[in-house]
């Protein structure tokens, strides 16, 4: 999910968080699951006030939620590589 900002439009706040886990580990629903837990509660709280006060960000949100983190950080590799084409400049 993309939020688009109001005065900054071009500087973009990457706010990510990995779903995937490992078979074998036990912390699992603490780390992965609990950090989109909490990345979709923040993007909701967020929507909800900014809707309440007719607000926006300064800078444009990115909501991101990567895959195969703990395979070896393909999911993060792949939104650089291939999601924005390695063009990082404007990522603050």
């Amino acid at each position: 999910m993309t939020v688009p900002g109001v005065t900054h439009a071009e500087q973009v706040v990457v706010i990510g968080c990995h779903y995937d886990g490992e078979a074998s580990s036990t912390q699992s629903a603490n780390d992965d699951g609990s950090g989109c837990a909490i990345e979709l509660g923040v993007a909701k709280a967020l929507a909800t006030y900014w809707r309440a006060n007719h607000l926006y960000p300064a800078r444009t949100l990115r909501f991101v939620i990567y895959d195969a983190e703990e395979q070896g950080i393909y999911g993060s590799f792949h939104y650089v590589n291939q999601t924005i084409n390695g063009d990082s400049a404007n990522i603050i």
